[in-house]
């Protein structure tokens, strides 16, 4: 609760769009509200298109239904001239800022407060990797209070940003990963491959866990290991039919998109 509490007082306290690349993945939650599609690399300048959706896609309902379409999230904001000694980059007199909020302001309240829910997810697997792993229920809340306690988690928690839901997801990852070792089943090969593919959607920096599973079957010897095989090929398999269509579709990455798109709409080829 106290991580929480914390974390939506971030919320409140930091005005919209304030936040790193905030308004770039509000700004891909209203694509996907506005059109019901994801956007188009090449064609319609979603700066932030080249990152997976999942985030997005689940933000986008909320834009939806506060009616916040890109336009809405893009336009009429001006810069604060006394940005060297405030440090805030938007001027915020709008009275749709001050709550209970409207428009735009309450799309990025509410998308912040899911995503504050997002957060907690981190802890309560915290919690129950360190338990597995040492069965010592005061080490696992040590852990878990020092990972709440981490001001930059509940900071981007209290944002329109994947990394939460990525952390959270990672942190589940890693907990079925090891249990699946421990413990290995069919069925916990599924559920492992699920979030391993949910991860892969959210964020793709989430490769670098893919290894995890099979570098644990390696290193385990005890009699179990024959079984943790198929168990370890079923996860992977369910993750490349979750996640494997957006990285078989991607046709470029990071600053190259946005720098293509620009240059089509200079040429008049971009469609939005």
């Amino acid at each position: 609760m106290g991580f929480i509490a914390l974390s939506l007082t971030y919320d409140l306290i930091s005005p919209p769009f304030e936040n790193p690349d905030e308004i770039n993945h509000a700004e891909y939650a209203a694509f996907i509200a506005e059109h019901g599609r994801l956007p188009h690399l090449l064609t319609d300048c979603v700066r932030l298109s080249f990152h997976p959706p999942l985030y997005h896609a689940l933000m986008a309902p909320i834009a939806w239904a506060t009616h916040v379409d890109t336009e809405d999230v893009m336009v009429n904001h001006r810069l604060n001239p006394d940005y060297q000694s405030s440090h805030v980059i938007l001027l915020h007199d709008d009275p749709e800022e001050t709550f209970p909020y409207s428009g735009r302001s309450r799309f990025v309240h509410i998308a912040r407060a899911m995503t504050v829910l997002l957060g907690a997810v981190v802890l309560i697997y915290t919690h129950k990797l360190v338990h597995l792993l040492t069965s010592d229920a005061g080490a696992a809340l040590v852990a878990t209070v020092t990972v709440a306690a981490i001001p930059q988690l509940q900071y981007i928690s209290a944002s329109v940003n994947h990394d939460a839901m990525a952390a959270a997801l990672a942190a589940a990852f890693i907990y079925y990963a090891v249990l699946l070792v421990h413990a290995p089943s069919l069925l916990l090969g599924v559920l492992a491959g699920a979030v391993l593919g949910a991860a892969l959607l959210v964020k793709s920096s989430l490769l670098v866990l893919s290894p995890l599973p099979f570098a644990l079957w390696l290193i385990h010897t005890n009699r179990q290991h024959a079984r943790v095989a198929p168990v370890v090929i079923t996860s992977y398999a369910v993750a490349v039919t979750i996640a494997g269509w957006w990285y078989v579709s991607k046709q470029c990455s990071g600053v190259t998109c946005f720098r293509l798109c620009v240059s089509a709409k200079a040429r008049g080829l971009a469609t939005t």
